[in-house]
């Protein structure tokens, strides 16, 4: 089999900074193409960290926005555990090979 694209998702839903039973949520699909010689793990890998790095700093603009403060919370630690999940589960460690 010959892998030629691959799609990585991501979505964040926080609660809404001043409304009592809202929330606000981000998604993001991000697709690549691959080429001869990628190797499949590492470069869905890195197009997880792109997908999760986006909406993290989407959700935390959004936030910022309707607060005028931000979320305090570890989202490059979240990337990084979320990636390396991935990055698990598909064979690769995202270091390439």
């Amino acid at each position: 089999m010959k892998i030629t694209r691959i799609t990585a998702s991501a979505a964040r839903k926080v609660p809404h900074p001043s409304l009592e039973y809202a929330s606000i949520s981000t998604l993001v699909s991000l697709e690549a193409q691959m080429q001869d010689g990628d190797d499949p793990a590492r470069c869905l890998h890195d197009l997880q960290t792109r997908a999760d790095r986006f909406v993290d700093a989407h959700t935390q603009q959004l936030v910022n926005r309707q607060s005028g403060a931000g979320l305090h919370w570890k989202s490059q630690q979240a990337t990084e555990a979320r990636s390396a999940k991935l990055a698990a589960k598909h064979g690769g460690n995202g270091e390439g090979k």
